[in-house]
């Protein structure tokens, strides 16, 4: 079930995720959650004024979503939309999309979605050189590995394969330093297929 709907969860709430067998449910809640205020049924000891060990006097389970909530209501991404643009990543190759931080604390805003298949993104992180007004940007279709020294990159967060040709991603992340972040579409893995990706990439003022 997770795996259905994966795909338009935020990046940063996936590394959030725990998965827990059903024995170590409430261990896992109770490390959180005080026995008197947990409900029975998940391991505490509170019950409703009915006696109710489900707690069903406050407790809501299920429901209809509301129709605006739905993915397929909202407009897609257009690389007419002000601000974005598209690019077609061949088979086998990867594209960089780097931008500039000047302000620790600033706000990266990500959209993007693709045309044809799924897609691996990973977020890349390059110091400023000792000159901060020569910018060593990375070329669009530079292969960049974490792993390797000559790439002179660090890994900021986790790759995940997306399935953003099903449904457009949105996420908003902070960057804690300056210097130039990049945002790696990686389709390496593919050997034939070439994916059109549409994409819209600011850096946001910090928040007060």
């Amino acid at each position: 079930m997770f795996n259905l709907f994966k795909p338009v969860f935020k990046l940063t709430l996936l590394e959030k995720v725990q998965f827990v067998d059903r024995e170590h449910t409430a261990e896992l809640l109770l490390k959180h959650i005080d026995e008197d205020v947990l409900p029975e049924f998940l391991g505490g000891k509170r019950r409703d004024s009915k006696g109710n060990p489900k707690c069903s006097e406050f407790l809501r389970f299920g429901g209809k979503i509301p129709e605006e909530y739905y993915l397929c209501h909202r407009p897609l991404l257009l690389p007419s939309d002000p601000g974005a643009s598209s690019v077609v990543i061949g088979a086998r190759s990867c594209f960089n999309y780097s931008v500039v931080v000047q302000k620790p604390g600033s706000r990266l805003s990500i959209e993007f979605r693709t045309e044809g298949a799924s897609i691996y993104i990973i977020m890349l992180y390059r110091k400023f050189g000792p000159d901060p007004n020569v910018l060593d940007i990375p070329a669009s279709d530079e292969y960049l590995d974490e792993k390797a020294e000559k790439s002179n990159v660090q890994l900021v967060s986790p790759g995940l394969r997306v399935q953003s040709h099903f449904a457009p991603v949105e996420d908003k992340c902070t960057a804690p330093w300056p210097g130039i972040y990049i945002f790696k579409f990686d389709n390496t893995s593919s050997w034939f297929m070439s994916k059109r990706l549409i994409y819209r990439i600011r850096v946001l003022e910090p928040e007060l």
